[in-house]
């Protein structure tokens, strides 16, 4: 049985866009149906700015190869382990 991977489900939450003519009503829906993977409910107040920064990190990034590498680690991505990534990448580039 596949785990849940809370980086790909939180992407794709933070990645998606209502589409034209979609009703607003539709776009929530679909938002409100992603964001019950995403595991927000685990968030506290000592985790949340890191959580919410590596989803941004990860959303933000121009660089699709260093991305899909990121949403590899799955749930074991930290945001220490995504930058470090990062800056490896970087350096290699």
């Amino acid at each position: 049985m596949p785990t849940e991977n809370r980086c790909i489900e939180r992407f794709v939450f933070n990645t998606w866009q209502q589409q034209p003519g979609e009703p607003v009503a539709e776009f929530v829906a679909d938002l409100l149906r992603l964001a019950s993977t995403c595991q927000f409910e685990k968030l506290t107040p000592e985790n949340v700015n890191d959580e919410l920064s590596l989803g941004k990190l990860v959303c933000g990034l121009p660089d699709s190869a260093v991305r899909h590498r990121l949403l590899e680690e799955g749930n074991n991505l930290t945001l220490d382990k995504a930058i470090t990534i990062v800056q490896c990448a970087e350096q290699v580039a």
